[in-house]
């Protein structure tokens, strides 16, 4: 990925994007699935997870406040090209227009995201995140997907003598296309720290709940299906992040999923995270 400053407010950008990290330029605070929360859903809206692959190529303008990103406008390929290049079959799907708007504020920001794509899609075709059950069922496919985002980012509390000792509420809310995309909509809500405990000034911790619910058209589809059945997922989750070292940082996580597969139980998953600085 390239980026080109053309003025102080506005900048130039193009080339193979990772999802994960072009939305952690957006919302830091995020963590990439790498320093904070582990599940996807509390990650990012999965709403938009129908238009926007895990690996794409594109190029759009940006809206530059300082380092922070305010508003874009993106045009991106549907396909994904995790493993690709993706310029053999560049744009041969059709393509992805997005556009997102920050408004900020005393103590955090609101932001605003919606796309569309031209591409043809039926709810279960598989996505490029995970695998979905029903692939194979015949079903008409149609012409264009969308999605929208609402996010809110607001400092809850800042300790005066250090500010990188902090409490901050980050809130995610999606709706999509429900006749070609498996999410309906989405929302999470979620409290981080950092540096809450004297003397562990790097730790960080976070807890929040999210809930998913699958699009009509995708349950209409799969629930027939013999063997599945399939309902809306929701989920806790907690970690706390220990600074060993300043390079050395472990992470506890637990989390408990009530699964999409109806005959499966609530499911307690418990994560060990070290990631190592170089």
């Amino acid at each position: 990925m390239v980026m080109q400053a053309i003025s102080e407010d506005w900048a130039l950008t193009a080339g193979k994007y990772n999802s994960l990290d072009l939305f952690h330029m957006l919302y830091p605070n995020t963590g990439r699935g790498i320093e904070g929360f582990m599940n996807a859903a509390m990650i990012l809206p999965l709403g938009l997870l129908r238009t926007t692959p895990l690996s794409f190529n594109g190029a759009g303008v940006l809206g530059m406040d300082g380092q922070q990103i305010n508003s874009a406008l993106l045009v991106y390929d549907t396909n994904n090209s995790s493993t690709t290049s993706g310029v053999s079959n560049l744009f041969d799907k059709g393509a992805v227009i997005l556009g997102y708007y920050r408004i900020p504020t005393k103590s955090g920001s609101h932001g605003f995201v919606a796309n569309w794509s031209s591409r043809k899609y039926v709810s279960t075709d598989r996505l490029s995140w995970t695998v979905i059950p029903g692939e194979g069922v015949v079903a008409g496919r149609e012409v264009g997907s969308w999605s929208a985002v609402y996010f809110l980012d607001h400092m809850l509390w800042k300790d005066r003598c250090n500010e990188a000792r902090n409490l901050r509420l980050f809130s995610a809310w999606s709706v999509a296309d429900g006749d070609t995309s498996p999410i309906g909509w989405t929302g999470n809500i979620s409290l981080q720290a950092t540096g809450l405990i004297g003397r562990r000034e790097s730790d960080t911790a976070g807890i929040g709940v999210f809930y998913t619910g699958l699009g009509d058209d995708f349950k209409n589809l799969v629930n027939p299906l013999p063997g599945i059945q399939v309902q809306d997922v929701q989920g806790l989750e907690v970690y706390y992040n220990a600074a060993v070292t300043p390079w050395f940082h472990l992470t506890l996580d637990l989390q408990a999923v009530d699964n999409a597969a109806i005959a499966n139980d609530t499911s307690l998953i418990l994560g060990l995270r070290a990631n190592i600085k170089l």
